[in-house]
């Protein structure tokens, strides 16, 4: 059995035709080329995707730092206003205390101008 199967592979009838061999050659020559092909698409599909994902890594750093930088404004923002509010307080409080003494100078002007009225009046 094993001796009539080495007979038929070795037989001259059973070796490849030319054509065969040539016709099995374009095969493996296209399907080489459908290979090389499908590889490089990989390839650029993973430096698209590396592309977009550096772009995406961006954006999001560049939100980040916005909202940081937004935050940070906004506590600048509340400390200027605690300070103006502060600010505003003091002066409203000397203002105040300006207007007291200048009210107490001016009542005891009026009260030296009648003392002398009054008694420019007895005289």
């Amino acid at each position: 059995m094993m001796f009539c199967q080495l007979l038929r592979l070795t037989h001259p009838a059973s070796l490849p035709q030319p054509s065969q061999l040539h016709a099995q050659a374009e095969t493996i020559a296209h399907l080489i080329q459908q290979r090389d092909f499908l590889v490089q698409r990989s390839i650029e599909e993973h430096e698209r995707w590396d592309s977009e994902k550096d772009g995406w890594a961006r954006v999001a750093q560049a939100l980040i730092t916005q909202g940081r930088r937004e935050h940070a404004q906004s506590e600048r923002d509340e400390a200027l206003a605690a300070q103006y509010s502060l600010v505003t307080a003091d002066a409203s409080t000397r203002r105040m205390k300006e207007f007291e003494r200048a009210n107490a100078t001016l009542q005891n002007d009026k009260k030296n101008l009648q003392q002398k009225v009054f008694l420019a009046l007895i005289i």
